[in-house]
């Protein structure tokens, strides 16, 4: 019935310039972001606005939510539609964010720990190493992390 109002909204939020901190978190905890096209980031950005701006953000168990906790989240969500029709989760309300790791139970820790980022961080089942739909370890090699912007190579 409001679609009109939705769509002006999300219209809106796509427009919205990026804060340069997010590209930052984005090199940092997002492994497959430096494989995307110029174009392709655009989109994931854009994509990224209205998914931040639409869902409720929850940090459970005591967690205080950051922007790059909520900017990682929203990133790994909209690569899994990257380039695919969507509606941005449209029956997702709310993100629960829980302060400790969620390891699939099957799969073995050695496996999670083989493909994650040095050092821990923040990681998903949804992670780098981990197959996007599944939240199972990928049969090969894990991606590269970026470097951040200006980090040189």
């Amino acid at each position: 019935m409001f679609h009109w109002l939705r769509d002006h909204r999300r219209a809106e939020a796509r427009k919205r310039p990026f804060p340069p901190e997010w590209e930052v978190f984005m090199h940092t905890n997002v492994a497959h972001y430096c494989v995307l096209d110029d174009a392709e980031r655009a989109e994931l950005r854009a994509m990224m606005q209205v998914f931040l701006d639409e869902k409720n953000w929850e940090g459970c168990g005591g967690l205080d939510l950051t922007d790059e906790i909520r900017v990682t989240i929203a990133a790994q969500a909209c690569l899994l539609q990257l380039g695919l029709p969507h509606d941005y989760y449209r029956n997702v309300e709310s993100i629960l964010v829980y302060p400790s790791t969620v390891v699939p139970p099957r799969a073995p820790p050695r496996l999670l720990r083989a493909c994650g980022r040095p050092g821990g961080g923040l990681s998903s089942p949804s992670g780098p190493g981990l197959h996007p739909r599944s939240g199972y370890p990928r049969v090969g090699r894990c991606s590269p992390w970026c470097a951040p912007p200006g980090a040189g190579s």
